[in-house]
């Protein structure tokens, strides 16, 4: 605890981040703003899986500055968990070569999220997810959009902690949007709503017909090349 509290004071000070030591055998906080970035060095709890016992991890968030046109989560970890509870269910699973079933892409809106998610984000997104023994959340509600990494690693030299902020930072400058790509993005959101009452109308009209339902082919084109996420079958949890 000692070495950690000094680590993070010396880092708060190179960075000019307000620190706070808070008691002597609890982790310090740190609160300011990194490559024009807030940023938030804390403790978290978490429950284990039978509620019965609690650990103590080390949790960074960074707020970005642009809101999605679509809800989504990005998870790995524990925090697939707390995705579902918030209500996220419908999973997408992209076509990348170092995707784990220990992630998931949760959305109620795939089109955007084939859009959004090319390559070279999914690639940002999971190195932080390899980091060790990390969980991670990249969310997007109707007016937030956040990336956070809760890690076990205590932090205690400057050099841990400038290899996580790096990690980190690198991840946030993929993730963001452009003024000409967030209209992109809602485009596909009206492109998506259309092509889904036009499936329902054609569902009522066959069903009148011949009493048979038609099946949505989903198949939302994307750019293969670039990453885009191929959508899975849709689960309820």
């Amino acid at each position: 605890m000692i070495l950690q509290k000094a680590a993070w004071k010396k880092f708060a000070t190179k960075y000019k981040l307000r620190f706070r030591s808070k008691s002597f055998m609890k982790s310090p906080e740190m609160h300011g703003v990194i490559d024009g970035h807030k940023v938030s060095f804390f403790s978290s709890e978490h429950s284990s899986d039978d509620m019965r016992s609690t650990r103590n991890l080390i949790a960074i968030e960074v707020p970005l500055d642009f809101v999605m046109p679509a809800e989504a989560a990005i998870v790995s970890g524990g925090m697939i968990k707390i995705a579902t509870l918030i209500g996220f269910q419908n999973e997408l699973k992209p076509k990348h070569e170092k995707w784990s079933e220990e992630y998931a892409i949760l959305t109620q809106d795939k089109a955007i999220y084939k859009a959004y998610l090319t390559k070279e984000r999914l690639s940002a997104i999971i190195e932080l997810m390899e980091y060790k023994s990390a969980m991670v959340m990249v969310i997007f509600k109707k007016d937030l959009a956040l990336l956070r990494i809760d890690v076990s690693d205590p932090l205690k030299t400057i050099e841990k902690l400038e290899e996580l902020k790096g990690l980190i930072m690198r991840t946030v400058k993929v993730l963001e949007v452009s003024d000409a790509e967030l209209k992109m993005l809602k485009e596909a959101k009206t492109l998506s709503k259309a092509r889904d009452v036009a499936l329902e109308f054609d569902d009522e009209q066959t069903e009148l017909t011949t009493g048979l339902s038609l099946e949505d082919d989903e198949d939302v084109s994307g750019d293969k090349a670039d990453g885009s996420v191929e959508e899975a079958e849709t689960k309820e949890a």
